[in-house]
Order: structure tokens, then C-alpha cells, then sequence
């Protein structure tokens, strides 16, 4: 599994191609059930999914150069219920999306170092939004983490690579396109996930030996506090009143030489509770990624892409 969407009542998974080289596939699951209810094929290496409306979206990349992919370098636009391909947008490396009812705001990078390039794609055409220095570097297979929608504002984690180390800038612009704004630097931050309810942001941070939660005030754009609390967090998101965190990897402790598994923790942002973590059933040294929040709970895909994973807040 290379990305993950939840939307009323579906959870959408776009699965690599396999054997590597051939057509992936966008899986349309029932929340409700967790059961599969169609499949459609799609690109070689899809790394985005996006749901609104009666659209679904699917960006799809060019894997790993070796061979050319179905469909690399595209954005697809599906009939969500009939599986139909509505139109095919031919875009360069696409990393994220965001969809409105008839209309998607696609993020892209132009090079391997940038820069990140935003368009708004609808009825078939494509209208240049920004260009900004750095690109989306989210962790595993997806950039999708790096980007957060609230209140019909994107807010976006561009990654700049310099001597000193991997600085992140947050950018802000309107979820149906429009001017960008620059919110604030992060320096020497290798971990550009996001997260975000209508009041703050949640950035995800790394401090050399530990990782944290930055939270950001979304109208000063300025730095509230930061929660230090242990393995480096891969991918936030948001969602039920609490902040989901997911540490993916296998990490080693530094006493007693054992390894923690993947977790998926739970975050009060005000305060009033304690964290609550449910350790995910991943072999070991099997990666988990990809997090996203819809319906009555959170979903994630573990096992190295073999298990999607609905977890209900008890």
C-alpha cells in the first residue's frame, strides 16, 4: 500500500504494482465493514488519494527511474461510485492532493531538490497556483503526511536541504488555490509531517535523539511549545478531539539493547488527558506508515504495506 484516504463511509488505499513495473490498483473499502467494494487500476506508484464530491483523485509517480510506469506523472480523476476515469492531468512527480467538489489542488516537485510547484486541476485543465523553494520529503512512500487541510486552508511542510541540515518552511494557501503564505521556519528539522484542528498546527520534530510535536498558532504563526515524549514520529493527523501520532519503525532502546515496535499514540493538545499508545501488530522490523482519520476512527497501514489497521478510540 502506497496511499491512504478516508472519505464518508469509504477508505480509499492505492496498492503499488505487483510485479513492480505493472498497473497498481485504487481499492475502495466500506468503513463501516472494512470490506473491499471495487477496484479500479491506476498508475505504476500511486503516492497520493484524494476524495470529495463524486470524485476520487489518484496521483501517481514514477517509482523507482528503473522502467517506465503506468501512468507515471499523472493526476487521475475517478467517478468515486462507477470507477469511470473522468480525465487524465499529465504532472510532473506528483506528491499530494487535496480535493473540493470539483476541483484538486495537486503538489508536485519539478526536480528531486524542487522546487514544490501547486496547481489546481478541474474540468480537464490545469491552473499554475504558486512555485516555492524545497519540496514535500514525507516519510516511507507518501509526501501526503507533509500537508494538512483545516478551516479550507492547506498548510504545507516544504523541505530545503542545506550544509547546516534539512530546515522546513510552513506555507499556507486556500484549499481552492490562491495566494501562498510563508507561517514560519523550522531549522534543521528532518521530520515534516503535519497535523492541524482550526486553532493550531502540529509538526512533527527531531531533536537528534528523540522526536516531539511542535504547536504552532495558526494566526500568529508562531511557535507554542513542544512535547518531547520519545521514538521519532513518522506521520500525524487529527481528528475526534485528539492529536494521532505514529511512530512507525522499529526502534532500539538505548538501555537493555531491545526493540520497540510501531505504535499509534493518542494526544490530548489541550492537556486535560494522558497520551494513550496501542502498540500495532507489525512482524519485526516490518515499517508502518501512513495515518489518516475519518469516520469513527483512525486508519493505518502497517506490516510494510500489508495491513490496513482500523483503530476505534475506546
Amino acid at each position: 500500500v502506497n496511499a491512504l484516504s478516508v472519505s464518508p463511509g469509504f477508505v480509499w488505499v492505492g496498492v503499488q504494482g505487483d510485479p513492480y513495473g505493472g498497473a497498481g490498483k485504487l481499492l475502495r473499502i466500506d468503513a463501516s465493514s472494512a470490506r473491499q467494494t471495487a477496484s479500479w487500476a491506476i498508475g505504476g506508484d500511486p503516492t497520493a488519494i484524494a476524495a470529495a464530491g463524486a470524485y476520487v483523485w489518484v496521483a501517481n509517480s514514477f517509482g523507482d527511474g528503473s522502467q517506465r510506469l503506468p501512468e507515471q506523472n499523472t493526476v487521475m480523476q475517478f467517478n468515486a461510485k462507477t470507477g469511470a476515469v473522468v480525465h487524465i492531468y499529465p504532472v510532473t512527480d506528483p506528491r499530494a492532493l487535496v480535493a473540493n467538489s470539483n476541483s484538486v489542488l495537486v503538489v508536485s516537485s519539478a526536480t528531486a531538490n524542487g522546487p514544490t510547484v501547486i496547481q489546481l486541476l478541474s474540468a480537464g485543465q490545469s491552473s499554475a497556483v504558486a512555485t516555492v523553494p524545497g519540496n514535500l520529503q514525507g516519510p516511507w512512500v507518501s509526501s501526503q503526511s507533509d500537508l494538512a487541510v483545516c478551516a479550507n486552508e492547506v498548510y504545507l511542510a516544504i523541505s530545503s536541504v542545506t550544509t547546516a541540515g534539512t530546515n522546513v518552511s510552513i506555507y499556507a494557501v486556500p484549499q481552492m488555490g490562491g495566494q501562498v503564505r510563508p507561517l514560519l521556519s523550522l531549522p534543521n528539522n528532518p521530520l515534516p509531517s503535519l497535523a492541524c484542528d482550526d486553532v493550531s498546527q502540529f509538526v512533527a520534530k527531531d531533536n537528534g535523539t528523540d522526536g516531539g510535536i511542535v504547536r504552532v498558532n495558526l494566526s500568529a504563526g508562531s511557535v507554542i511549545g513542544v512535547n518531547w515524549f520519545g521514538p521519532n514520529p513518522d506521520a500525524l493527523t487529527f481528528g475526534g478531539g485528539r492529536l494521532w501520532v505514529l511512530q512507525g519503525s522499529w526502534v532500539l532502546q538505548k538501555s537493555g539493547g531491545k526493540q520497540t515496535p510501531p505504535s499509534v499514540t493518542s494526544l490530548d493538545p489541550t492537556g486535560g488527558s494522558g497520551p494513550a499508545t496501542l502498540t500495532l501488530p507489525t512482524p519485526v522490523n516490518y515499517q508502518s506508515f501512513l495515518l489518516a482519520y475519518g469516520g469513527t476512527g483512525v486508519w493505518a497501514v502497517a506490516g510494510n504495506g500489508n495491513l490496513l489497521l482500523h483503530i476505534v478510540p475506546s
